[in-house]
């Protein structure tokens, strides 16, 4: 009787809508990541850094926040109809504008902390 009451609540074709955005969330970021790891390996940026690395308290909040949307997202596509999930992507923009701001500035801390590198 619960399963009834819990699995109606739920769109019946729920595996798609959640499988979708985890994609798009794995295509939207995937490059950006191989891209950064691949810069970080060539410039040699990681032994470079000061400890602790300046600005990560922004990159932690900002990715946190990107990751916060996400889930959030990805529970609204459970709801049936799509009403929810579009008034929930509507609210949920301005977070992630603040979230690539936050990551800016933690990014641009780092690398004003960044050593040069003598030859």
């Amino acid at each position: 009787m619960l399963s009834n009451y819990f699995f109606g609540l739920f769109h019946p074709r729920w595996d798609s809508g959640l499988s979708l955005t985890i994609l798009n969330s794995c295509i939207t970021y995937l490059p950006a990541l191989i891209v950064t790891l691949v810069f970080t390996k060539r410039t040699n940026l990681v032994s470079r850094l000061p400890k602790p690395i300046p600005g990560v308290q922004y990159l932690k909040f900002g990715l946190g926040i990107i990751v916060l949307t996400y889930a959030i997202f990805a529970l609204t596509i459970l709801s049936p109809g799509g009403g929810l999930t579009f008034g929930v992507a509507m609210f949920l923009a301005p977070f992630g504008i603040v979230a690539q701001i936050l990551i800016l500035i933690g990014v641009v801390k780092a690398f004003l902390a960044a050593k040069p590198e003598l030859n």
